[in-house]
């Protein structure tokens, strides 16, 4: 497969390797691989005799607020033994776009959208779904197809959000540590709040006290994932 115009390069992609994803892994903002993986996609741009793009698709979660927006109910878990059924529904009928790695040499020349075009046009089930923490800036979803879904705040983000409000502190401001270091100190409002929306989490829970701590709540609240689907 290939795309290119004119004296733009063409962008060649082939069947990958986990081998391929490992070699750009380090290019990723995302610490670690996807938890699982059923089929990588690897770009060469012609001539140039590298990898210069992987795509990895992996099962879907379980748990995701987008897909009321996304399908409606048809994976709601309704009834007796709902959570299994939309389960296996799930897995039967949804994979997702985990990973898409572009080498900085090579950003630009239309790796990402090329990758995920090669995807859609032979997907390994009737939906596919993308989630990017840093939604803004991957355009190269919806010019490859795919569709943006809106993604509602949690209800711990929306709680911390409007404390953060009536304590006249903006959300941006948390990842600031050296400023939050000197204000958390003498601002136990803030540190409360802080604290509440780390124990609302399980993946955060654990890590209710440290400096990097207001960052990642500050984080949850200015970098909003965005969801992206086809099918």
């Amino acid at each position: 497969m290939s795309a290119g115009r004119g004296h733009e390069p063409a962008i060649l992609v082939r069947a990958g390797t986990w081998r391929d994803y490992q070699s750009l892994a380090g290019h990723h903002y995302r610490g670690g691989p996807p938890a699982t993986r059923v089929r990588v996609l690897a770009a060469e741009v012609e001539g140039r005799g590298r990898v210069a793009g992987v795509l990895v698709v992996s099962m879907p979660t379980l748990n995701g607020r987008w897909r009321s927006a996304a399908w409606g109910g048809r994976y709601a878990p309704t009834g007796h033994g709902g959570k299994r059924l939309m389960a296996r529904r799930l897995n039967a009928e949804v994979r997702t776009i985990s990973r898409v790695i572009v080498h900085p040499r090579y950003r630009g020349l239309g790796v990402a959208t090329r990758l995920v075009r090669a995807y859609l046009a032979n997907p390994l089930t009737r939906r596919t779904e993308a989630v990017a923490v840093m939604g803004a800036y991957a355009p190269f979803f919806e010019r490859a197809g795919m569709r943006r879904v809106a993604v509602k705040r949690t209800s711990r983000e929306a709680r911390l959000g409007w404390r953060l409000r009536t304590l006249g502190v903006p959300a941006w401001r948390l990842m600031d540590v050296d400023w939050m270091v000197r204000t958390v100190a003498r601002n136990a409002a803030l540190r409360r709040a802080v604290h509440a929306w780390a124990r609302a989490g399980r993946a955060t829970r654990s890590a209710r006290s440290g400096r990097l701590l207001p960052a990642l709540a500050g984080a949850a609240l200015t970098a909003r994932p965005a969801v992206f689907v086809h099918g």
